[in-house]
């Protein structure tokens, strides 16, 4: 899973072939705990969070890494979980962009971090500074370790 989250997904075009059933099954094998929805045409995942916290935290941090590879998957969110699909659109079934975010968004999650912990790798942490003169609060960033509920 690991090499497969280091890689980058390529921008598709129109008119590129869907993944097909042998790459499919190499391609799930490096991912296992998500699965091919019944059309064969996307794969998906149910994450199970302690609280809507975590949850849109967790949702957050997915948004991060979709927007930073150029691939966005379908949410469904809910108080403790969320489920999360990927397809590629542009060829009408599944490509190797799904797996690597797949395998990158596992390294976020609790069963598949190698840190232990959902989000203990990094985590953004504000503070205020005070206010602008408009009246909006200007916010510093920092990484580091965060507490959250």
């Amino acid at each position: 899973m690991l090499e497969l989250a280091a890689k980058t997904c390529i921008p598709c075009k129109g008119g590129v072939e869907p993944l097909r059933e042998p790459q499919l099954g190499e391609l799930l094998a490096q991912v296992p705990r998500w699965q091919l929805s019944e059309d064969g045409r996307s794969i998906e995942r149910q994450f199970k969070f302690k609280n809507y916290y975590r949850t849109l935290a967790f949702v957050n941090a997915l948004a991060y890494i979709s927007h930073q590879q150029d691939h966005h998957a379908d949410l469904g969110v809910g108080y403790y979980d969320c489920r999360v699909l990927f397809s590629t659109h542009a060829s009408g079934g599944s490509s190797d962009n799904d797996f690597i975010c797949a395998a990158r968004i596992d390294n976020l999650s609790m069963e598949g971090s190698r840190f232990g912990s959902p989000f203990s790798a990094r985590k953004c942490v504000s503070r205020s500074r005070g206010f602008s003169r408009t009246g909006c609060s200007r916010e510093r960033v920092r990484w580091g370790s965060a507490r959250g509920p």
